[in-house]
């Protein structure tokens, strides 16, 4: 059953899906309620993003940190959507970024970062998230948004979806870390 089944289809109370990707150039996401995508973002990577991560616009050295950072540019976009629910499933295809978010900690500074970011926002929302693995493969919309500005295009399905736009990444953006970040250079 698992093999061949979303763990959405398998547990009726995950109603919410934050589906993500990122790539070294921007990221991609789709807010699904009860399978049906209802918002999705995508966007560039900012000069403030690249600052805060200290990392370069197309370097994939830093994919890890840039899955997680669009689980959070995600999760802090659709945290209305996310209060009153128990729990949400959160689908990507990086499974760093996925384990990061779940244990709330990364295995560099950057995601630590990140990761106290995620669990500020999950515990203001008191939601918690259960983590999927979703192929590659299976996530191409998600991966046609991160890439838009490479010329990919909106995958049809989400062309009459309205499109979400979330917060610049500056200090406001951040509820803890921005400033210990800073001190870290």
């Amino acid at each position: 059953m698992q093999r061949w089944f979303s763990i959405a289809h398998r547990d009726q109370a995950l109603q919410v899906c934050i589906r993500t990707d990122a790539s070294p150039f921007g990221m991609g996401a789709v807010l699904f309620k009860k399978g049906v995508p209802v918002a999705w973002m995508a966007l560039d990577w900012s000069a403030d993003d690249l600052n805060f991560l200290k990392a370069g616009i197309g370097d994939p050295a830093w994919q890890a940190e840039w899955e997680l950072f669009a689980v959070l540019i995600a999760i802090d976009t659709w945290l209305p959507h996310l209060r009153g629910q128990a729990a949400f499933l959160l689908q990507a295809d990086a499974t760093a970024a996925l384990f990061a978010a779940a244990r709330m900690a990364g295995r560099t500074a950057a995601m630590n970062a990140i990761a106290v970011e995620i669990a500020i926002r999950l515990e203001s929302a008191q939601v918690i998230l259960s983590p999927e693995h979703f192929r590659g493969t299976l996530n191409f919309e998600c991966d046609a948004l991160s890439r838009l500005a490479q010329g990919a295009e909106v995958p049809k399905r989400l062309l009459l979806v309205p499109r979400s736009s979330p917060k610049s990444r500056q200090r406001s953006f951040f509820w803890a870390v921005f400033d210990r970040r800073l001190e870290q250079e």
